[in-house]
């Protein structure tokens, strides 16, 4: 793990005890700020996604997922399990659709 000085480490610190502690504005405030610095990280978004549902942003959530669904080149298959499983609950089944392909190929196999 990059040590603490690490801005993007030092934002997740940040973004994990706002979120436990309640403060789910504060926690999405630095999960965005984490995000910018790694866009196309999938479990990074997913993680905002959760942060915008638990502040009662449901669109903002959507929109995280929609563009995480975008940049998920579908390589890790519980990565993929688990962005379609977020899609699904958000109500994006079409998207949920191609998030679960790879994970149903590979137990097809």
């Amino acid at each position: 793990m990059p040590p603490a000085s690490d801005p993007l480490v030092a934002l997740l610190q940040r973004a994990d005890a706002a979120q436990r502690a309640g403060r789910h504005a504060k926690a999405v405030e630095a999960f965005a700020a984490a995000h910018t610095l790694a866009p196309r990280d999938v479990a990074l978004g997913l993680a905002l996604a959760n942060a915008h549902t638990l502040a009662g942003e449901a669109e903002a959530a959507i929109r995280v997922l929609r563009d995480t669904a975008a940049h998920d080149d579908r390589s890790d298959l519980a990565r993929s399990y688990a962005l379609g499983a977020a899609l699904l609950a958000a109500g994006e089944a079409a998207l949920a659709v191609e998030a679960f392909e790879p994970v149903a190929r590979a137990r097809a196999n």
